[in-house]
């Protein structure tokens, strides 16, 4: 099968980027076509994985990844990164060229709304997966609501979760049209006791101690307070044995969650790296 995925992905950080990375790498490699159609390249440096041999490591059989660019964006008035046009423009030619079977798309802004825009134009069936904060913060908002609900009407598939189903439910949408996703499962051929450990030592070039290390991965922005990395750091002040933090992070509160690092004495027992390839 030929399958569209409008999505997050490498070098894109996070935990949507990863899932589709393990997704798109897992039908692959049972035989499907797989054609990522992003803006993984227009990631913002604070928000984009560090380069470990990434293209290498991260390709995966029967993946073709296409990518807008920010070099094809003319300037208008006024401006905007469009991203969901451009998206879907692509999203059109790909599934054009390659003759696309399916389109899947996770994350309703941009990615859904550029998929419904390819499936209106193609008239190929669309799947739509949604994040919590597609749900909680930006269908929540008047800007939004209007267009999501409609969209949420006219795709083929919803994929979301028990609690939200009669939510979905209310806006007239057929049961038989609602599917609940399930949980995130761990790619046992990539992950497994066999498998070599992170290269962390090589990665900071500094000797890794043997104690336990309390590591965080995700975005530390600039509501990171409500995150609970305050109650974390107030948390290992209490610890006497030997330990390390490790903060697999970034994003535009980082400088500040170091400030309180330092003023806790914390420095020396904390080691800050960006985000890594999947």
């Amino acid at each position: 099968m030929k399958i569209c995925i409008l999505s997050k992905y490498p070098p894109i950080e996070g935990g949507v980027s990863a899932r589709i990375y393990w997704v798109a790498k897992e039908l692959g490699e049972r035989g499907n076509e797989v054609h990522i159609v992003t803006n993984a390249l227009e990631v913002e440096e604070g928000y984009k994985e560090t380069s470990i041999d990434n293209n290498e490591k991260c390709a995966s059989k029967n993946v073709f990844v296409h990518s807008t660019t920010d070099d094809n964006n003319p300037w208008h008035v006024p401006f905007s990164k469009a991203y969901a046009e451009r998206i879907a423009s692509l999203a059109i030619e790909v599934i054009e060229e390659q003759n696309i079977q399916l389109i899947d798309s996770y994350y309703v802004l941009p990615y859904g709304i550029a998929a419904f825009i390819a499936k209106n134009i193609t008239g190929r069936q669309q799947i739509l997966r949604h994040a919590g904060s597609d749900i909680g913060k930006l269908y929540a908002s008047s800007a939004y609501k209007a267009l999501f609900e409609e969209v949420f009407r006219r795709v083929d598939k919803i994929i979301t979760i028990p609690p939200l189903k009669n939510m979905f439910v209310s806006l007239g949408i057929p049961e038989s049209r609602i599917a609940f996703d399930e949980k995130v499962s761990v790619d046992t051929k990539a992950f497994h006791p066999e498998v070599s450990p992170f290269p962390l030592a090589e990665t900071i070039n500094r000797e890794i101690p043997e104690c336990p290390i309390i590591t965080f991965i995700g975005k530390i922005n600039y509501y990171w307070q409500t995150k609970g990395l305050g109650e974390l750091v107030e948390a290992v002040e209490g610890i006497r044995d030997d330990f390390l933090l490790l903060f697999v992070a970034n994003g535009n509160g980082l400088q500040e969650f170091q400030g309180l690092i330092k003023e806790k004495g914390l420095e020396e027992r904390s080691i800050f790296i960006g985000f890594v390839p999947p």
